[in-house]
């Protein structure tokens, strides 16, 4: 409050007081209106910092998970295709470092062995929003990943400028990591026939 009154500024504070039990939050906007005076605006902002710290958890779990999967993780803006970030597993597997991939699309990488399915990737974006286990071949930067070996990309798209903290507009591809479908199927049949 000495503050205030020795530089006769208008402040802001958020503090949280212990109302009944429950921690509550609030913001505090003090004006000095003369020798005797000042005036308190304040509002209860609780609300506010939950959804705060709501967004804070919400996006240290999606951190983790983009940075820490084994499988290609990969976010690119669906008006161009040009990736926004990659993760660990995108590196290892395509064998393209952060650097050689951000900034880039796929199609300039050449990763695709046949351009159509990237083509029914971004139909399917455009169409639906979201593509779920579509099967396509892929090749890294040094050689053609197994031709018996298929990724299954599982994809989605946002609309919402505040999904990407650079704001671009974009859609997140999980590239899950190559999986022998022939394998797979085997697995699936004889448990279905069992």
């Amino acid at each position: 409050m000495g503050q205030v009154f020795a530089s006769g500024k208008p402040r802001t504070l958020e503090y949280e007081l212990d109302v009944h039990g429950e921690a509550r939050f609030y913001d505090d906007r003090i004006v000095f209106l003369d020798q005797d005076e000042v005036l308190h605006v304040i509002r209860d902002i609780t609300e506010r910092k939950r959804a705060e710290e709501a967004l804070r958890v919400s996006e240290e779990k999606f951190r983790k998970v983009f940075y820490t999967s084994p499988d290609a993780i990969n976010m690119n803006r669906l008006k161009d295709g040009e990736y926004v970030s990659v993760n660990e597993g995108f590196t290892r597997i395509l064998e393209y470092t952060e650097e050689e991939a951000v900034g880039k699309t796929s199609l300039a990488l050449n990763i695709w062995v046949d351009p159509d399915d990237r083509k029914r990737l971004v139909e399917g974006l455009r169409e639906h929003g979201a593509v779920k286990n579509l099967e396509a071949r892929f090749r890294g930067k040094l050689c053609e990943i197994d031709p018996l070996v298929k990724a299954i990309i599982s994809s989605g798209y946002s609309d919402d400028a505040i999904a990407l903290s650079d704001g671009r507009q974009g859609f997140s591809a999980f590239l899950k990591k190559p999986y022998d479908v022939a394998s797979l199927q085997a697995v699936l049949d004889a448990m279905l026939n069992a």
